[in-house]
């Protein structure tokens, strides 16, 4: 999936990610825009230094095949 950051100007810069995305939420604490889709891992681009950070692996609870994530939130009270 092609992610593109838009500014007042126009587009200001596009990314991918190697799987299709389903959903993303932004922690401010880190500026990391996390991103997650059809496969166990949430991708973390860090938004301040333009750069992919090491990515999270969220484990499946369904039986048989990994169907990937298919939201992603940050708790109030820890960031996490």
């Amino acid at each position: 999936s092609t992610f593109c950051i838009h500014a007042k100007f126009g587009n200001y810069y596009k990314f991918r990610i190697p799987t299709p995305g389903r959903d993303m939420c932004y922690n401010p604490e880190t500026c990391d825009l996390l991103l997650c889709g059809s496969s166990s891992e949430v991708f973390r681009f860090n938004l301040h230094d333009g750069r992919f950070q090491t990515s999270l692996r969220a484990e499946s609870t369904g039986s048989g095949e990994d169907s990937g994530v298919e939201a992603c939130g940050l708790s109030p009270i820890h960031g996490l």
